[in-house]
């Protein structure tokens, strides 16, 4: 059974696994707009291949006309483009690992700024030098808008 679902795939899609698989990864690092309009395509690669491959079952030529889609929409996207749209996903990724690690040191900054009347600037010094953290001023003065003044909101 598997080997008959692996080998109806690679006949519709005319690329291997190897290739398959390759094309799920550059999925995910593509920008929602563009994993939109690939979705949009799926739908019509599949209704073309149902009609040549009637005898498949459904949820395999789904299978195959994502990928087929993936692999049309990435030609069609310049190499410029593709990758800045992989590097701007790549930044977000460390700027979300960063930002997840600064709001597990939140008590702590909370604790410098509001009793120890640190500074923005300072916070990102004991940071550094207490917790071998490396952080932003500005990120931290983001993080303390978004929040803080939010909890003063409601408070009120």
């Amino acid at each position: 059974m598997q080997k008959e679902i692996l080998k109806n795939c690679e006949i519709i899609t005319k690329m291997n696994q190897e290739s398959q698989n390759q094309m799920i990864r550059t999925f995910t690092k593509l920008d929602v707009s563009v994993k939109v309009d690939i979705f949009k395509e799926q739908k019509v690669i599949f209704h073309k291949i149902k009609n040549i491959h009637f005898n498949v079952d459904n949820s395999i030529l789904t299978y195959a006309s994502f990928v087929l889609a993936i692999k049309l929409i990435v030609s069609k996207t310049n190499e410029v483009n593709l990758k800045a749209i992989k590097l701007r996903t790549k930044n977000a990724k460390k700027q979300n690992q960063k930002r997840e690690k600064l709001l597990s040191y939140w008590s702590v900054i909370k604790t410098l700024k509001n009793e120890q009347n640190y500074s923005f600037r300072e916070i990102p010094d004991y940071l550094l030098k207490y917790h071998r953290f490396e952080v932003s001023y500005s990120l931290i003065y983001q993080i303390w808008n978004e929040t803080e003044i939010i909890n003063l909101n409601k408070e009120n």
